[in-house]
């Protein structure tokens, strides 16, 4: 009976034992500086694995109200490998081990009493959560106010083709005063051509602001983004975005002109696509000036092998992509006597 009572004495303590060394494994989610924050204000969050994790290693950094993930991880040799670009340009990711990984957040007055936890496929953090104190005092008034936290430019990609509008609107998060939207393409400030209209709830309320913009080729490539203000110390830009303008081809030709040959030879002419957005599946036609309309070949290089007199006068190349066709590259054949 002794011997029986001895044995699962052992087993308890074995169990308890495991217990304890269970409780202590897993993933730490911890915060600098504290989880006690301002309006705005930028955080880091660290996630630690014990040694050895089991593969895949990916750790995802989510907001649990409402379930929002912030960023997926992967490590490579020290650094983030797959990583998306909100985790890279928005959330400065750092993944410096196979068990340490790190984002930036600017922590906005809604994230007030939401908790945050990191995770793999296999096993979930402990959670933290946020205490933001939103109501801070506006230098030079003696009210109290709330600092614009985040504004959104709504628009995901911008693909218009030239000589078109483009229609886009920034939203910012409630405020106390009301923010001011400005609109910026690269280095340049094209908020003249934005309208604002704001929505109150309670003493807060929030901007929209929306742009009617003209683009031409040149803007092509450009970065577009708004940017809010409501006081001296907090002013908030949008994400960027590429503006994609697309473009019927330009074309020109390198030969002399006129271009001369002598009656029985072979005439080369070719025209070359100079500037286009896309510049894939081009069409080509070339056509003979003061004659009937028949397209004479439909590819970039003409060749009019043994030619004759009659042959001589202007001929013209034109390309097309789906934006449509360029205007024409003219050459003047002159067909010289033996």
């Amino acid at each position: 009976m002794l011997q029986r009572f001895g044995f699962y004495r052992l087993l308890f303590y074995e169990c308890l034992c495991w217990l304890v060394f269970a409780s202590v494994t897993g993933l730490n989610l911890t915060i600098t500086p504290s989880r006690n924050v301002e309006v705005n204000q930028s955080v880091t969050l660290h996630c630690e694995l014990d040694p050895n994790p089991p593969p895949p290693v990916v750790v995802i950094f989510s907001l649990q109200s409402p379930f929002t993930t912030l960023c997926v991880v992967e490590p490579w040799n020290g650094e983030c490998k797959n990583t998306p670009d909100p985790c890279r340009n928005l959330y400065n990711a750092s993944c410096p081990s196979d068990t340490r990984y790190s984002i930036q957040v600017k922590v906005p007055m809604d994230w007030n009493g939401a908790s945050v936890v990191c995770e793999t496929f296999f096993e979930r953090s402990n959670s933290i959560i946020f205490s933001v104190n939103g109501m801070l005092r506006i230098r030079n008034t003696s009210n109290f106010g709330l600092p614009v936290s985040s504004v959104n430019l709504t628009q995901t990609t911008i693909v218009v083709s030239a000589g078109q509008m483009i229609n886009l609107t920034c939203v910012t998060s409630y405020s106390n005063p009301a923010a001011t939207i400005s609109w910026h393409k690269s280095s340049e400030d094209i908020t003249p051509q934005s309208t604002s209209e704001t929505l109150t709830k309670g003493s807060l309320v929030r901007t929209i602001s929306s742009l009617r913009s003209i683009v031409v080729k040149e803007d092509n490539g450009k970065q577009i983004y708004c940017r809010a203000n409501n006081t001296m110390d907090a002013s908030i830009t949008s994400s960027m975005r590429t503006i994609i303008v697309l473009y019927k081809p330009e074309v020109s030709s390198s030969l002399s002109n006129p271009y001369r040959v002598i009656e029985g030879e072979t005439a080369t002419l070719l025209c070359t696509v100079t500037d286009a957005n896309p510049n894939t599946n081009i069409t080509w036609r070339w056509v003979k000036i003061n004659s009937t309309n028949d397209v004479l070949h439909t590819g970039r290089t003409y060749t009019i092998p043994n030619i004759k007199r009659d042959r001589s006068g202007s001929y013209i190349c034109r390309a097309s992509n789906k934006v449509g066709t360029s205007e024409g590259a003219v050459i003047d054949i002159d067909v010289l006597c033996m």
